[in-house]
């Protein structure tokens, strides 16, 4: 890969952590805005640049899942493990398209301004925020990670999961081993 996993894990991260920060200031902003009889448009400003910052960020993070995809699937030493975990990596995918939809439904409620026709109409909420994700839960539910990530998962001294990692000279990794002893 041309990218370490810990890059790619600790990126998405900070960008959600940072992009939800701007929305709960934002948001903050606008309560307190209306509360004070004052214009909400600074804080809807930067609601709408949190929302905007994570769909770019998701739109990212469904590229990555997509090359990674793409890669397990040309490797033909991992085609038996790709197959076996096909359901769950389709789940995923699916899951996150639904998370996505919700974002960008969002971002268009968010940049309409307050009181817009889709936040004042009821069955855009429905349809385009709560449904999507109550899908999504329902799909991770039953095709959850813990079933398709490694029981025995070894971690080295640098953090990084070597359980079932073959070395180069073709021999069990001595972590994993060590681990399931212990």
């Amino acid at each position: 890969w041309w990218l370490a996993p810990k890059v790619i894990l600790w990126g998405f991260v900070t960008v959600d952590i940072l992009t939800t920060i701007m929305q709960i200031a934002g948001a903050a902003l606008i309560g307190s805005s209306q509360s004070n009889q004052k214009d909400p448009t600074t804080g809807n400003n930067i609601l709408l640049a949190g929302l905007a910052i994570q769909s770019f960020s998701f739109t990212v993070f469904l590229v990555v899942l997509t090359l990674f995809r793409l890669a397990l699937s040309k490797d033909p030493k991992g085609q038996s493990s790709v197959q076996t975990k096909i359901w769950f990596i389709s789940a995923l995918a699916l899951a996150s398209l639904l998370v996505y939809l919700r974002t960008l439904f969002r971002l268009a409620e968010t940049a309409e301004g307050l009181f817009s026709y889709l936040s004042i109409h009821e069955v855009f909420f429905g349809t385009l925020e709560f449904t999507p994700v109550v899908i999504a839960v329902g799909i991770m539910a039953v095709w959850h990670p813990g079933r398709w990530l490694p029981h025995n998962l070894a971690v080295s001294s640098d953090h990084s999961p070597t359980a079932g990692v073959k070395t180069s000279s073709g021999k069990q990794n001595p972590l994993a081993d060590a681990s399931a002893k212990g």
